[in-house]
């Protein structure tokens, strides 16, 4: 009995000192958590629980040269509600919870009636929802009433209102250079200057402390940022903020009047480079509310599409053999009536003109193909010295380069070796009229904006400078790729030529009384095919040039791209031109000679109110009215008219006989008509203004006769 006993102490002690040998360990352990790891594993929690969330910095501004904002960025914010705060009590909640409701459904999101915010609420704070959404892209005002509604008004905590901060980017002029400008996109390639200059713009970003609260859903601690973003710099562009609305307008009634698939345009200033408008209008393949096509700025035409130019191109033929002396633009040379052949391949001019021989001169501003290329051909097709001697000339005035202008995607411009296998015994004559090379539109315009700037080839550039708070950070300026790209006799020659386009050759319907401009028209066949396939033409309207044609100040150029009718370059693209230069003129207050330069004119009888008639009264309150003295002959007539002579006036009676037809000529429609009709005359006019012409002399019998007034 005495052994099983003792057996049985030694089992307890046994189990006892394990006992006191795992609570040692444990205690040890515990002890070297909390106090030698503690800090460690502190920090461990912190970092699964607690973490830093990037703040996005706001981005730069992109404006115009006048600082107006093409883009930039808004603040809006995010609002929701922590239906789970800790720091909310169920007292707080029920008191506001019921006029929170209607706030929100009556001044912050009727999506919902009061009722169902209050039922979204209440399931939310039953759930203990932590994140809920109340409403996105808030603006500042309506962060301030909201943060002052019932409960929210109680503090972030205890009021369970987060605010995030979210900036977004808009384009306050719309469509206005969109593509240019470009876009700055979360998920996909940003593009124009927004991709360009997208380091300065970008800013450093900030960062603010959040935390988990189921998940991984993470709400920001407060609303106080720790670590604060730096904003973005500027961009201050070259753009002109009503040239570009003003080129934009005239290219979209373009696009639309042709029913063509796209088009653009560009404005440079000529003695810079500076681009002033660059507008790219396309269809997007939707209508529109009224049924019409829908047209956006799809892409950016103007510097990324490559494409054969056509007549625009003999510009540049025409200044090689100028500048090798092998042409006078009085020389004659055989059109053959339209028509020529080179090997098997058939050349005609776009119109008919009938003509056989005429003057060089003539013949570029007929825009014929055959005069053009008969020139190359004759010149530059002879063995592979002098082809190359043509492609040379072309490549030392810059042809085979891009601009390098400040945006990213504008292709290499094409222009085929001699030798390679693109090259044949016909590209010669091809190349001459603009076929079988490619180029963008603003390649083609950075050549006519060096022959309008006497031979100068400014680099195109669109940014004026980069600023930081207001200040210059780093400056752009013009930039000349070369000397000059030909002589000043040859510029001369090829302005002649250009004028004449637009006094007496393809483009003279867009002679302006108002600007005089210069340019040529270009018309492509964009899938031409030597072999005449039958395929349906895709055709390219243009038209490059610059004004006022005498002292250049902008140049120009205008691509209509597949229009489906009216296809021209004289009638599709030339009008752009024309309606952009006379309203960007007739503000331009620099073209304009000060009315005091000169001899003041003499006070004329030209400067006085002849002739003018009516009734007297009337007369006479106009003529007090703009100061004028006049001697009054009337006597006790009602009728009278105005009679000037050298530097007096004077007013004499207009005789008026009854049912015989009255003088009316010098009134204004109201007066003759009256008269008119008392002397029973019926009165038919066309016009407005004052009575120019009656049909029915005066002094005849008036009683049922018809008059014709003619009205200036």
């Amino acid at each position: 009995m005495e052994d099983i006993k003792n057996e049985l102490l030694w089992r307890l002690y046994a189990v006892f000192a394990l006992a006191v040998i795992v609570g040692g360990f444990i205690f040890v352990r515990v002890l070297q958590i909390q106090i030698v790891e503690g800090a460690e594993w502190r920090k461990k929690a912190d970092t699964q629980n607690v973490r830093y969330r990037t703040v996005k910095a706001e981005r730069g501004n992109i404006m115009a040269e006048d600082g107006s904002l093409l883009a930039t960025d808004v603040a809006l914010f995010d609002v929701y509600f922590d239906a789970a705060s800790p720091a909310m009590t169920d007292e707080d909640f029920k008191n506001n919870v019921d006029s929170l409701s209607f706030y929100l459904a009556t001044y912050v999101n009727n999506s919902l009636t009061p009722g169902g915010w209050k039922m979204y609420l209440e399931d939310g704070r039953a759930k203990k929802a932590r994140y809920m959404m109340l409403k996105k892209d808030v603006t500042y005002p309506e962060r301030q009433f909201i943060q002052k509604l019932p409960l929210f008004k109680l503090g972030r905590s205890r009021g369970g209102l987060i605010i995030e901060s979210v900036p977004k980017r808009q384009h306050p002029f719309q469509m206005l250079a969109h593509r240019t400008i470009g876009l700055f996109r979360e998920n996909s390639q940003d593009i124009g200057l927004e991709q360009y200059y997208d380091k300065y713009l970008n800013g450093t970003q900030g960062q603010q402390l959040m935390q988990r609260v189921s998940g991984d859903l993470w709400i920001p601690i407060n609303d106080i940022t720790e670590i604060s973003p730096q904003n973005g710099k500027d961009i201050l562009t070259t753009l002109d903020i009503n040239l570009q609305d003003i080129t934009e307008n005239a290219l979209e009634k373009a696009v639309r009047a042709r029913d063509a698939d796209h088009g653009s345009a560009i404005v440079m200033d000529v003695h810079t480079g500076a681009i002033k408008a660059m507008a790219n209008i396309g269809q997007t393949g939707k209508l529109a509310e009224n049924g019409a096509a829908e047209l956006w700025e799809t892409y950016n035409f103007a510097v990324g599409e490559s494409t054969s130019p056509g007549s625009t191109f003999k510009t540049a033929t025409m200044m090689c053999l100028l500048e090798d002396g092998y042409i006078k633009l009085t020389d004659t040379i055989d059109l053959n009536f339209g028509k020529t052949k080179y090997f098997d391949t058939e050349m005609e001019d776009a119109e008919a003109h009938g003509l056989q021989k005429t003057t060089i001169q003539h013949a570029f501003e007929l825009s014929s193909n055959v005069g053009v290329s008969q020139l190359a051909h004759k010149y530059y097709n002879v063995d592979d010295k002098s082809k190359r001697w043509f492609t040379d000339f072309l490549k030392r005035i810059n042809m085979s380069q891009p601009t390098g202008l400040d945006l990213t995607g504008e292709p290499n411009p094409r222009l085929p070796e001699v030798g390679s296998k693109l090259w044949s015994g016909t590209s010669i004559p091809w190349m001459s009229i603009g076929y079988e090379t490619s180029f963008t539109p603003l390649q083609i315009l950075t050549f006519y904006n060096a022959i309008a700037n006497n031979g100068r080839m400014m680099k195109p550039y669109l940014v004026k400078e980069i600023q930081e708070f207001g200040e210059p950070y780093i400056k752009f300026g013009p930039k000349a790729t070369n000397g000059s790209i030909c002589s000043s006799t040859t510029i001369e020659k090829l302005k002649t030529l250009l004028k004449g386009v637009v006094q007496s050759g393809t483009a003279k319907n867009i002679r302006s009384g108002n600007v005089p401009i210069a340019g040529k028209t270009g018309t492509a066949i964009l899938n031409f095919n030597s072999n005449k396939a039958a395929v349906a033409k895709v055709y390219q309207a243009s038209f490059a040039g610059f004004f006022p044609a005498d002292n250049p100040q902008y140049s120009m150029i205008v691509v209509i791209n597949h229009p489906r009718n009216n296809w021209y370059g004289a009638t599709a693209a030339a009008p752009v031109v024309r309606e952009v230069a006379e309203k960007v003129m007739s503000g331009n207050i620099e073209s304009e000679a000060p009315i005091n330069f000169g001899k003041k004119p003499d006070f004329r009888t030209a400067t006085l109110p002849n002739g003018i008639a009516g009734f007297k009264e009337e007369i006479k309150r106009a003529l007090m009215y703009m100061n004028i003295n006049y001697q009054d002959k009337t006597g006790t007539n009602i009728f009278a008219s105005t009679v000037a002579k050298n530097d007096s006036l004077s007013m004499l009676f207009r005789p008026i006989l009854v049912k015989i037809v009255p003088n009316v000529v010098g009134m204004g429609l109201r007066d003759a008509l009256f008269l008119m009709e008392n002397a029973g005359v019926k009165v038919r006019f066309t016009g407005l203004g004052k009575v120019r012409s009656q049909s029915l002399k005066a002094g005849t019998k008036g009683v049922g006769q018809t008059v014709s007034l003619d009205l200036e």
